[in-house]
């Protein structure tokens, strides 16, 4: 192959993202409600993952703004997949729309 060896694909990678984001999006202090889905989504794959990688997921708050619609905000982040080489394997750009407090 391509890749000289076996990779994960781009399906599982992204749903380990998932998985372990949950984690992230829902803690003891703070439970995010999502409204509607995603408003848009740029994923990338510098670099493939290998039987044997440990990865972790980094995620950074790039914007967030009320919405259009009250009780509505629009939230903008990027997660990083990192291995265990601290190499980023995927990113994905997310903007998608929470309900807030009123």
């Amino acid at each position: 192959s391509p890749f000289r060896g076996l990779i994960a694909s781009a399906g599982y990678i992204i749903s380990l993202m998932y998985r372990s984001s949950h984690a992230i999006y829902n803690t003891s202090e703070v439970t995010w409600a999502f409204q509607g889905g995603v408003l848009d989504w740029h994923a990338k794959f510098p670099l493939p993952v290998r039987p044997g990688d440990r990865l972790r997921d980094r995620l950074t708050i790039l914007s967030k703004r009320p919405s259009s619609k009250p009780g509505r905000g629009i939230v903008t982040d990027i997660h990083e997949m990192i291995n265990q080489d601290d190499q980023v394997v995927f990113t994905l750009e997310i903007v998608f729309m929470v309900a807030t407090r009123v």
